[in-house]
């Protein structure tokens, strides 16, 4: 890996914790639009996390670096791939594997809802499409903890 690919990799994850106050700008926002008690943490700038509270539980939105090779006149060319994570802490405090991911590069964040990818710009949360997005996130990482929680009892 030379020094150009690593300036690359670099950059990817500075764009990625861009992506990350954006995530947390727009939490915010949902939690004064619906009035759900949703708190984040300071981003862990060395780490690239967002961790983030709701109903007891914590959260994490973490960028993930991934490369794909591209095929530049013959030579190997590697181009790194961003992604961010979303998971919750276990009890013992530890970060669980993510639940969802979602790619993200210079358009945005690719989101899904209903089945429709698209990509959100998260900074302006104001767009209604983008608040269905980020609400269905959080359902499914909450539906998701229920589940756990509910296995655990038995």
């Amino acid at each position: 890996m030379d020094v150009q690919e690593l300036q690359a990799i670099q950059a990817k994850f500075k764009q990625g914790l861009g992506k990350l106050k954006d995530v947390s700008a727009c939490l915010g926002r949902m939690r004064k639009k619906t009035g759900l008690e949703i708190s984040t943490d300071p981003i862990d700038e060395k780490g690239g996390e967002l961790p983030f509270w709701f109903a007891g539980t914590q959260y994490y939105v973490r960028v993930r670096l991934t490369d794909r090779s591209i095929d530049d006149i013959g030579a190997d060319a590697r181009v790194p791939i961003g992604w961010l994570d979303w998971g919750r802490y276990g009890a013992d405090g530890q970060r669980a594997p993510a639940e969802q991911t979602n790619f993200f590069d210079d358009r945005g964040i690719l989101c899904e809802l209903d089945k429709h990818e698209f990509y959100c710009n998260f900074q302006d949360c104001s767009e209604e499409q983008l608040q269905k997005g980020m609400l269905s996130t959080l359902q499914r990482l909450v539906g998701r903890t229920i589940v756990v929680n509910n296995a655990a009892l038995r």
